[in-house]
Parts: C-alpha cells; sequence; structure tokens
C-alpha cells in the first residue's frame, strides 16, 4: 500500500494558508504577552499524582468491567526525587457486570473517573503542595450533561407525546430521585471508609437502581420504560463519580490546596476555532509550532473562559422539567456544591520539552499567580516533556483486555455450574465471538 499519494492529494496552497496563519497566531499571541517563559525554580516540594484505567469485556448482553487506579505522593526532598506514599484500587476488588448492555464504554470510563478521585483521597494529607490528575477539568464539568442528554432527550420526546398527568407526574418522580439519590448516597457512600468505598459501590449499584425503579416505574408509560430505566441507571452512575468529585474539591479547599487536571492529547480547539484554516486542528497541534521548550500560554491573556452554571446540569424545584432545554444529570444540592463554587475554570498550554500539553483546574482552588509556580515545579520533573510520576501511574494502572476477558469466561463457566440460565446467557460470549468473527 502507497501512502504517499494519501498526501499528495492536500493542495500546497492549505498548507501554506495553514502556515501562514500559525504564524499570525503566534504573533498575536506574544503581542499580549500571552507567551512566556516558564521561570526556574530549585525548590522541594511534594504533590499527589493520580491515574486510572479500566478494561471492558462486551458480552452477549451485558459488560464486565475491571478498574485500577493508583495515586502516588512524589516531588522533591533536597533536590532528590522521592516517592513519599501511594494509594491503590485494585482490579482485584474491582470487578463489574454492567447492564445492560448499552453506553458501556462511556459509563465504565465514568466509574473510573469516581475511583481515581477516591484514590486521590486516599493519598490526600496536609503536607502535599497540589494534585494532578490525568484528563481535563472541562470534560469532567460537561460530561454529566454530556453523557446523560441524549438519553434524558429521548425520554422527554416520549413524554411530551403522553397525557397531561403522565407529564405532571414525571416533575414529581425529578424531586424523588432527587431527594432519593441525595439521601441513598450520604447513608450508604456517606459513612464508609475511603479504602471500601469501590466495593461499597460495586456492590450497592443495583440496590440503588433497583429501588429506584420500583417506585417510580409506574409512574411512566410503557413506551418509555426502556428509556427510562436506561436514565437512571446513568443518572446513578454520574451522581455517583459526581459525589465523590465534590469530597475532593471540598477537601482541597477547605485545606488550601490545587488541583489540576493534566491532558497530553486534550481536543480543545480554544484557539484554532477561529481560525478558518485550521479550524479542524486542536490546539496542542497547532502549539507544537508555537511555543519553543520551556514556555508557558496562559489562556487568561487571550480570553476569558467563563463558568459552568449549575443549571445547566439540573432541574430546580418547581421547574418544569418537560420545558426549555434543561438537562436533569445531577442531583440539586451535588450541581449547586460543584458548579455553584468550581464551575469557574482555567487553563494552560505549557511546553516543557518537544510537545505541548495542557493544564485545567478551577479558578477557586489556585491563587491569582499560583498557576505560574506550580508549573514551575513540575518543570524539574519533566525532563521528557511531561512530569514522571504521572508517566509511572499510568504504567502502574494500565490493564490488558485479555485479562478481563480470561475473568468474563471464568464467571459464565462458574454461571454455568449454578444453573442460572439467563444470567449466563446475558454474560456469555458476545455474537461476533460465536459467529468466529
Amino acid at each position: 500500500m502507497s501512502y504517499a499519494r494519501h498526501l499528495e492529494g492536500i493542495p500546497n496552497s492549505l498548507i501554506n494558508l495553514a502556515q501562514d496563519t500559525i504564524n499570525r497566531i503566534s504573533s498575536d499571541l506574544r503581542s499580549k504577552d500571552a507567551i512566556i517563559e516558564i521561570p526556574e525554580i530549585e525548590k522541594d516540594f511534594i504533590g499527589i499524582f493520580t491515574d486510572g484505567s479500566n478494561v471492558l469485556a462486551e458480552r452477549r448482553g451485558a459488560g464486565i468491567a475491571i478498574f485500577s487506579a493508583y495515586s502516588i505522593k512524589y516531588g522533591l526532598e533536597g533536590n532528590k526525587k522521592s516517592i513519599f506514599g501511594h494509594s491503590e484500587i485494585s482490579p482485584e476488588d474491582t470487578l463489574m457486570v454492567i447492564l445492560p448492555r448499552f453506553a458501556m464504554v462511556s459509563r465504565a470510563n465514568t466509574i473510573m473517573r469516581a475511583f481515581e478521585f477516591i484514590s486521590t483521597l486516599m493519598n490526600f494529607d496536609r503536607n502535599i503542595d497540589f494534585i494532578v490528575l490525568d484528563g481535563s477539568y472541562i470534560s469532567t464539568l460537561l460530561d454529566p450533561s454530556r453523557v446523560i442528554s441524549p438519553i434524558y432527550r429521548d425520554l422527554l420526546n416520549i413524554l411530551r407525546s403522553s397525557s397531561a398527568e403522565v407529564q405532571q407526574n414525571f416533575s414529581q418522580v425529578i424531586d424523588y430521585l432527587d431527594t432519593q439519590i441525595t439521601r441513598m448516597f450520604d447513608d450508604i457512600f456517606g459513612k464508609g471508609n475511603l479504602r471500601t468505598l469501590p466495593q461499597d459501590f460495586i456492590y450497592n449499584y443495583y440496590n440503588i437502581i433497583e429501588d429506584i425503579w420500583n417506585n417510580t416505574k409506574d409512574f411512566m408509560p410503557e413506551e418509555a420504560l426502556i428509556t427510562y430505566h436506561n436514565f437512571i441507571i446513568t443518572l446513578v452512575e454520574q451522581n455517583f463519580s459526581a459525589w465523590v468529585l465534590c469530597k475532593l474539591l471540598e477537601r482541597a479547599y477547605r485545606e488550601g490546596k490545587p488541583i489540576l487536571w493534566l491532558s497530553k492529547d486534550s481536543e480543545s480547539r480554544i484557539i484554532t476555532k477561529n481560525y478558518r484554516a485550521i479550524n479542524l486542528s486542536n490546539d496542542v497541534s497547532v502549539l507544537d509550532f508555537i511555543l519553543r521548550n520551556g514556555e508557558i500560554l496562559l489562556m487568561d491573556k487571550v480570553k476569558f473562559l467563563p463558568p459552568i452554571e449549575p443549571m445547566k446540569n439540573t432541574v430546580l424545584e418547581g421547574e418544569n422539567p418537560l420545558a426549555g432545554r434543561k438537562v436533569y444529570a445531577l442531583t440539586r444540592k451535588l450541581a449547586n456544591n460543584i458548579y455553584g463554587n468550581f464551575g469557574g475554570y482555567s487553563l494552560v498550554y505549557v511546553k516543557y520539552k518537544n510537545f505541548v500539553i495542557q493544564f485545567t483546574y478551577p479558578r477557586k482552588l489556585i491563587k491569582k499567580g499560583e498557576i505560574m509556580q506550580i508549573i514551575s515545579l513540575l518543570k524539574q520533573i519533566s525532563d521528557e516533556g511531561y512530569p514522571e510520576p504521572l508517566i509511572y501511574t499510568h504504567n502502574r494502572t494500565v490493564l490488558r483486555k485479555q485479562i478481563v476477558e480470561n475473568l468474563a469466561d471464568g464467571l459464565f463457566e462458574n454461571c454455568k455450574r449454578q444453573g442460572k440460565n439467563l444470567l449466563c446467557n446475558l454474560i456469555s460470549v458476545a455474537g461476533r465471538r460465536l459467529a468466529g468473527i
């Protein structure tokens, strides 16, 4: 196969136009003093660095997932790189059957994110200077409504064509969900041990969903039942992840500890979307050419990023959930605590060496000017352009797909011995394997 011909079809005029645009962006950013050199700092520090992973085996009617999260306290002491502690959520403790079979990849990622927050909290103490998590804070804020919105819209479309009584009932259902999820999470998870919280969630997961389902399904028309069931399942998952995130943000605020999210392949197009010649490119791919090694781009000097409001993720008491474009993705309490307090965010792009990475963070947790000090401290442990402890945590958490496939096969065989026919078929091998493809 010849690869060259696939590139030859791209007109030179387009490439030249893109280069001219990149040059113009560079000139514009530097004229605003948005790009500056990262100061050199030689100072001891301790940071928490966290990453996680999951692997999913897609079975006949379910998913089988395992999760891993690892958090280390890492920093400099007397100019020597050291690990000062760690916490781990092991795949041995997180085998989970995901039912029913829909959106399983995004659902598993939501649960994994919650486990990363838990692992970080397990490692949290007053001696740390800051926290760095793998990923994007912006995505973390947007995900609840983004993930649940398609299901919620489908449900609303069905209910809007139903009777006035059904529509009125839905307002009461939302109020019940809001009260019940808040109460159940506080009762089941609020008094427990952080180290057992992942297992507590997995153990109680279906009990929570079944309790909500049994107390609300009779208010739904028959044609809405499947969509409504998918909605409450996703609602429980999103709220659990947000519940743990809220605990992390609130503790960081109380103890004055900054939190940053680091993305090595950010999809953001905050800069490039305004330039026609490169508006399909993400920011980091363009900034690779603009930033020099050891430089930082301060987005606050380029554009103010408006906060994400609580109302984008919940329906307030007394509001009609069928009116407008509101999405009920989080309880009112969680939406207000997270977005009301930490919905403001900012970002910087950093080029330690050879390639650009993105840091996003809640404005409320990082004082003005503090971001530059943290970026400078991280430079001391980013010889290859990326903080070394996050490379370590990634390698520690990465899971092989074959592990969960073997576990799923073992679970299936055990199920057959117990004679649970329907459950066995749900977790049996997927159709493609049955068909030999």
